[in-house]
């Protein structure tokens, strides 16, 4: 089971949409495996498990799932101890 170690959050648009991505490191290595977590304004939130450089295409994405707003935390904890 993997513990969550950092959260960080950023507020910004993406593709000209306004969002929150927040990333949950796992592991203390900045290109570790974490969770980032998608959320744009009429979109449903994306959840993605991943490891890598995630600012580049040099990141490999282990898991992708769209996720209902009310199950984002359940899901980021469902990740966090399957890793």
């Amino acid at each position: 089971m993997a513990t969550i170690l950092k959260t960080t959050r950023c507020n910004g648009s993406w593709e000209g949409v306004p969002g929150t991505l927040t990333t949950y490191n796992l592991e203390p290595r900045r290109l570790g495996r974490r969770i980032v977590v998608m959320e744009q304004a009429e979109k449903q939130p994306l959840v993605r498990l991943i490891t890598g450089d995630g600012r580049t295409e040099a990141f490999e994405e282990i898991q992708r799932l769209e996720v209902p707003a009310d199950q984002l935390d359940a899901t980021v904890e469902q990740l966090a101890a399957a890793s």
